[in-house]
């Protein structure tokens, strides 16, 4: 009983200094306030009967004036410090509310000043996205559009693409991308590439003029294909009626059981479907941003 006794009063001797050390803090600040008054009131006092027109033309670097839209000069206060103010504060003309300590300040060394502690915390700065470098192969995930191939080479299709099935996507259905990787497969051509766009894309659509980048992988047989459509409002990433090239009319075309790699018909024998010669398989996938794509990380286990 004694002992809690005795920590009963050290406590009520520890409310009573804090208490103490509160009601110092609050008359040192009231005495501020009353400096902060004096020196308002003597600036005031300064400005009292100077009506008369000033030159302007006052040294800018003493920064102790400042000559106001009437001519007058008036006291110019640059204060840089912390206030804390117990009660409402007048400032330019308005009130400021100030919330009151909730809680008494922990001692501090003798000689060092004491802060009334704030009802709010300070909030922690917003850390800065992690911005992947340029030059290092971008983890941005591929969106496939396009997949298809001929009957004859279902057998030969991988695993993956027999599960997702032949896929033609609509040209007006929304997705955002920059890159966009061609790939198909004819018994004797090959196209491996990927397009970097000067501006990104919001439908499947592909846009009507363009001037992409091109990067060629291992396999594709390096000719050019045309990428600028014009005037023809109907040539979509799948549908590349132009594509440029030789022998004859070269065209790049994925649907549904049939593809055409960057070859022409006219010139193969065994007409335009389900023919090997003119395409076994084709694909288009898209993605955002501008990295570039290692070979290994190309969508579809390659071509």
């Amino acid at each position: 009983m004694a002992s809690l006794v005795e920590a009963l009063t050290k406590l009520q001797l520890e409310v009573a200094r804090q208490a103490a050390e509160l009601e110092e803090q609050r008359a040192t600040i009231a005495r501020h306030e009353a400096s902060i008054k004096e020196l308002l009131l003597d600036c005031s006092r300064k400005n009292s009967g100077r009506a008369q027109t000033m030159d302007r033309r006052l040294d800018p670097t003493t920064k102790r004036t400042r000559v106001g839209a009437d001519g007058i000069e008036t006291c110019h206060l640059n204060v840089t410090c912390d206030l804390n103010v117990l009660g409402d504060f007048i400032w330019n003309g308005q009130r400021v509310a100030f919330d009151p300590p909730t809680a008494a300040p922990s001692a501090l060394p003798s000689g060092q000043p004491s802060f009334v502690p704030t009802e709010r915390p300070v909030p922690m700065p917003t850390p800065h996205p992690t911005i992947q470098p340029t030059n290092q192969p971008s983890t941005t995930p591929w969106t496939l559009l396009h997949l298809g191939w001929i009957p004859s080479f279902t057998s030969s299709m991988p695993a993956w693409a027999l599960a997702q099935g032949q896929t033609v996507t609509g040209s007006s259905d929304p997705v955002d991308y920059q890159q966009v990787y061609l790939a198909c497969k004819a018994s004797g051509r090959t196209v491996k590439r990927v397009l970097t766009l000067a501006t990104p894309s919001a439908t499947a659509a592909a846009p009507k003029t363009i001037s992409p980048s091109v990067v060629y992988y291992s396999g594709d047989y390096g000719g050019a294909g045309n990428y600028n459509y014009g005037e023809n409002p109907n040539v979509e990433w799948n549908e590349m009626h132009s594509w440029q090239g030789s022998p004859g009319w070269p065209r790049f075309l994925i649907r549904i059981d049939q593809v055409h790699c960057a070859m022409s018909y006219e010139v193969l024998s065994g007409g335009d479907s389900n023919n090997p010669e003119l395409g076994n398989y084709g694909m288009v996938w898209v993605r955002q941003g501008t990295d570039p794509v290692s070979e290994a990380d190309l969508p579809g286990g390659g071509v």
